[in-house]
């Protein structure tokens, strides 16, 4: 059978002739779920042996499994006689042609997704995430803004009012007041840094539901209220892709419905199961289109928006994840009727297990007193973790960058070291690496406002202990601290700042 489930019989590749355009083989089941294999030649063998082009290590698949190659007419893939037979799209083939979006299944379990590897549509994918932070700046700054306007409010009454005159249940709200503007001022950095990363990482699996709830909260906080939003999405729906690019997809989505609908309307987001798959729609009540429209929509640079509000890359950029996640996007649409955008994402059943948690879920024993060396260059902030620090117990000698937390180092009795990221004349990730090539016994905790995997694991390479992401409350610091003191007492190395003369 061929990819379409058509009879097929052997027959030679076509030959070789003009390439078409970049492609890669992404693992989307088996046990190497998310690896990446680049398409860089014409010819390549794929098997669990030593001598092949791609080596896939699952036990199912044979050493020699099949041969995909590259030729005029495109990619044709071929059985080597495996044990466990190979699949396009389900259907058994001994060899015949796929194309890309096509799910090859080498046995039983390893699967395999053809895609396009697109320079262009990279760049393409990148100018438009900056687009969409600039449109979604206005509503970001308001919402930032009346968070602030609550801290500030708080922070006026709290310090107009006299100690005498203050009641306890007003100060306690204050405080809970300001801890839930700052919570939800947070949240919103972190999705404004997802939308704007100009990167997509590697395949994982990622929690659509969550995504998709993220996204609604925030469009819920920055469109018009004019625009009423009904979602329907069920938890623990997961899928294979890359978790900032899902984001982008189901965001564009939305502010492309909001835009539809200048005087207001209904927009309903929902999330079902479907035979394997997992279904997302956008639905909108606006003007709709008609069928000139509907079959341009992803061109990249078409737009009907005349007012400023964007370059036309929005449906194309969403168009371009959604292939490179393996899925299919549909829309109907019809003018005065509204529109309707529907992906299909094929479900991942196995999710991840999540990140252990370390502030209130782990017993860690008591510190005793620290000499902590603070450094940032922000003095507020630092002013504020140095009261959390010594309301412990601890001492804390503090440092405004880089240079001058080495030579605190170097000159006087330190047990742990809290390190800024971004300082002036050396920064944090820099600063690391040099203490922790002085003092390797040193335990050094991170502070940063960038939330990446790849930077966490940078620092961590350079000698950090433990990375925080701000904002930091009491808890996280002090269990970081302590989480850092025990690793170090573990390792049998006592009180790293001090030494013992006989």
């Amino acid at each position: 059978m061929s990819a379409r489930g058509r009879k097929t019989t052997q027959s030679p590749a076509p030959d070789l002739g003009e390439q078409g355009p970049r492609a890669q083989l992404i693992v989307i089941g088996g046990e190497e779920a998310g690896l990446v294999y680049p398409l860089a030649g014409d010819a390549f063998t794929l098997g669990r042996g030593t001598n092949v082009t791609l080596k896939v290590p699952d036990q199912n698949v044979s050493r020699l499994h099949a041969r995909l190659t590259l030729g005029r007419d495109g990619w044709w893939i071929e059985d080597l006689g495996s044990r466990n037979g190979t699949f396009v799209n389900d259907a058994k083939v001994t060899s015949g042609a796929v194309q890309l979006g096509d799910r090859i299944r080498l046995g039983n379990f390893a699967e395999l997704l053809l895609t396009e590897d697109d320079g262009i549509r990279d760049e393409l994918l990148q100018r438009q995430r900056f687009e969409a932070v600039g449109r979604l700046s206005l509503g970001i700054a308001h919402d930032f803004n009346n968070m602030l306007a609550a801290i500030s409010a708080s922070i006026d009454y709290l310090s107009r009012t006299p100690l005498v005159e203050l009641d306890a249940r007003d100060y306690e709200a204050c405080l809970q007041d300001m801890n839930l503007a700052v919570d939800r001022a947070s949240l919103l950095a972190g999705r404004l840094l997802r939308s704007g990363r100009c990167t997509t990482g590697r395949p994982e699996r990622v929690d659509l539901s969550k995504v998709m709830t993220e996204v609604v909260q925030l469009a819920r906080r920055s469109f018009p209220r004019r625009v009423i939003i009904h979602s329907r999405v069920p938890r623990g729906v997961a899928v294979l892709g890359d978790a900032v690019a899902i984001h982008q997809i189901v965001m564009n989505l939305m502010v492309n419905a909001r835009d539809a609908m200048p005087r207001g309307g209904d927009l309903t987001i929902t999330l079902a199961r479907r035979d394997g798959k997992a279904v997302v729609e956008v639905r909108d009540t606006g003007i709709g289109m008609d069928e000139e429209t509907r079959a341009r929509i992803f061109e990249p640079f078409f737009t009907t928006k005349h007012d400023a509000r964007g370059f036309g890359l929005g449906l194309a950029t969403v168009r371009a994840l959604v292939e490179r996640l393996g899925g299919r996007i549909e829309v109907e649409s019809a003018p005065g009727l509204g529109t309707c955008f529907r992906i299909t994402l094929r479900e991942v059943t196995r999710v991840a297990q999540g990140r252990m948690r370390t502030s209130s879920h782990l017993a860690l024993s008591v510190t005793p007193e620290l000499n902590v060396l603070l450094a940032d260059d922000e003095a507020v902030l630092r002013r504020a973790l140095r009261r959390v620090l010594t309301s412990a117990g601890n001492e804390v000698v503090e440092a405004v960058d880089g240079i001058e937390a080495i030579e605190r180092v170097t000159s006087e009795p330190i047990d742990l070291v809290i390190l800024d990221v971004d300082m002036p004349r050396l920064e944090g990730s820099e600063a690391c690496r040099m203490i922790h090539k002085l003092r390797p016994d040193l335990p050094i905790i991170i502070l940063t406002g960038h939330d990446e995997a790849e930077l966490r694991a940078r620092l961590r390479d350079v000698g950090a202990a433990a990375v925080l992401s701000k904002p930091i409350s009491a808890d996280d610091l002090m269990a970081a601290v302590q989480a850092a003191w025990q690793l170090t007492k573990e390792h049998g190395r006592g009180r790293p700042g001090h030494t013992t003369v006989a």
